[in-house]
């Protein structure tokens, strides 16, 4: 009895620590006061492709003579940098946040299209030479609204693994009584 007890503690402790950390990544994403214009500030950038090309810093395809995959085209086709120290060869879109590893013979429009074909800004912004406004409020929209799908997703997972943890150690715990 005094082990359920424990247990339906232990999970309730989870619930809430997961609720408190699902509500700061919220919080940090979306404002919880329907102020939805200032979380489209931060999104609303990206639209402009020549910030999306400042994000490509010393891009390493832009040295390489011939390279069809430099920085200019893929902010083009809607991609940031998603460089490390371990990988400087990866870009991610701006919109659908799906990260591409990249060869500098590739073709960055013709890459986000075969992999990322319900992207947002494959569907609008390739195959328009000038954006609307509306296009770019939608672009931003759908920006924000994908941060905020992975975010809850990796939240999901952390509290998938907290709670299996939970449940190994009151697995032990449960065995040492015994």
């Amino acid at each position: 009895m005094e082990v359920t007890g424990m247990l339906m503690n232990a999970k309730f402790i989870l619930l809430t620590s997961n609720i408190g950390r699902g509500r700061a990544i919220l919080e940090a994403s979306v404002d919880m006061n329907g102020d939805l214009m200032k979380s489209l500030d931060v999104h609303l950038p990206y639209v402009d492709v020549n910030y999306r090309l400042a994000t490509f810093q010393d891009w390493i395809f832009d040295r390489s003579e011939g390279a069809r995959c430099t920085s200019k085209r893929l902010a083009d086709a809607g991609f940031i940098s998603a460089t490390t120290p371990e990988d400087p060869y990866s870009a991610a879109c701006a919109f659908c946040l799906k990260t591409l590893m990249w060869d500098p013979e590739d073709d960055p429009s013709q890459e986000h299209k075969s992999h990322c074909e319900n992207c947002l800004f494959v569907k609008i912004a390739l195959e328009k030479p000038v954006l609307t406004v509306e296009d770019g409020f939608r672009l931003a929209a759908n920006r924000l609204a994908n941060f905020c799908n992975d975010r809850l997703k990796k939240l999901y997972e952390d509290g998938r693994d907290y709670e299996s943890n939970v449940k190994e150690q009151l697995s032990k715990l449960t065995k040492t009584l015994k």
